[in-house]
């Protein structure tokens, strides 16, 4: 073999380590993120990912060692996956694994902010605004279900559900658990949208409501979603802003809404959908209008 031919081998023979190198770290995350839809044990993902990293990484050393030529390619392909795994499992552990104290700044409370706790176990805050003394209260509470997971209820928020008050509804903001000033659960794994539908509606017998009107911004309309399918009959209207894909036949669906006409900033969109619940709450080919609308016209 030609000194030319040599170093075009090992020149090779890395080229394909790097690569394998590359697809290993690929999998290494890919695998225990498909794994977490089955379970959410640290044991079982940590080493779903140190398995899958060490076998990629045998595979490249292995192919590389035939290439270079090593006298012992099995042999070489052993120690170095070896290595390479150690240094793995290190890095693992001080950049994901390793207990880390959080300070976050603090955040401070709204002048209205309250707490409630659940029976669910979950220590949730809330704002309320409620109507002006002399008018009537309406039958249905709004409830706004921020985004995320993990946002939290804005002062911009406030300003713009809270408003609503002065229409004669009794409008309730809550932080979701683990998200603002509520508390975090227990454990990762509590963290499910069947957790966050049982507090849901057991924040509606805290407020001893009937029904809710609810107002689901971006995650918040999944939620809202999947209250819908658990507790159709406590749903007295719903809106939805901004919306995640509840399915992929939301996703590919036309929506012919008066939301197409005046645009996703238009908040007093909120106040002209609540009465249109029950023409426009599905994706539907059909168009409508609000009843003020209709009374322009």
């Amino acid at each position: 073999m030609t000194g030319w031919e040599s170093w075009t081998r090992r020149a090779a023979a890395l080229i394909v380590f790097v690569i394998f190198l590359a697809a290993a770290i690929c999998a290494a995350g890919l695998v225990p993120y498909a794994l977490a839809a089955q379970t959410a044990s640290i044991i079982i993902l940590t080493l779903s990912s140190t398995l899958s990293f060490t076998l990629v990484v045998w595979a490249g050393a292995r192919i590389a060692a035939a290439i270079w030529p090593a006298s012992k390619p099995s042999g070489f392909a052993t120690w170095s996956t070896g290595i390479l795994a150690a240094l793995f499992v290190v890095s693992l552990y001080v950049i994901v694994l390793r207990p880390v104290s959080l300070r976050l700044s603090e955040r401070q409370p709204y002048a209205n902010t309250r707490y409630w706790q659940l029976p669910t176990g979950s220590r949730i805050a809330y704002s309320e605004f409620d109507p002006p003394a002399s008018m009537t209260v309406k039958p249905y509470p709004i409830v706004f279900l921020h985004g995320g997971p993990g946002v939290v209820q804005a002062p911009f928020d406030q300003e713009i559900y809270g408003s609503f008050a002065a229409d004669g509804f009794r409008v309730l903001l809550f932080d979701q658990a683990g998200s603002g000033l509520s508390a975090f659960l227990p454990r990762v794994r509590d963290y499910t949208i069947t957790r966050s539908v049982d507090d849901l509606e057991a924040i509606r017998q805290q407020i001893g409501a009937e029904k809710l009107i609810l107002i689901g911004h971006s995650w918040g309309s999944t939620l809202a979603a999947s209250y819908i399918a658990k507790y159709p009959g406590h749903i007295a209207k719903v809106v939805f802003h901004s919306p995640g894909g509840a399915s992929g036949i939301c996703l590919k669906q036309r929506w012919t809404t008066p939301a197409q006409r005046v645009g996703p900033f238009d908040f007093r969109l909120h106040a002209c959908l609540l009465p249109c619940f029950s023409e426009i709450a599905i994706p539907t080919q059909r168009k409508t209008s609000c009843p003020s609308e209709r009374q322009k016209n």
